[in-house]
């Protein structure tokens, strides 16, 4: 399992790299990361793009004291 971080899926999302759709199982997102780029969505069509590309990775959550913690940091 490989974690991508929000300027790599930017990168994906604009065809700056290619990620085979076969491969993308083995790619997970953060829910952070996932919120980075959908709130980059010009519009709903946009938007509906984004959501369709990241489909496949595995999304997981950052909870909340996670988050807070790190914010200490």
């Amino acid at each position: 399992m490989r974690f991508l971080d929000s300027c790599i899926v930017i990168d994906y999302l604009n065809g700056k790299i290619e990620i085979d759709e076969n491969d993308k199982l083995n790619y997970c997102i953060n829910s952070i990361v996932e919120m980075e780029v959908v709130v980059g969505a010009k519009n709903k069509r946009e938007l509906a793009t984004i959501n369709k590309k990241i489909s496949n990775f595995m999304i997981l959550d950052i909870e909340q004291d996670i988050m807070e913690s790190h914010v200490r940091v």
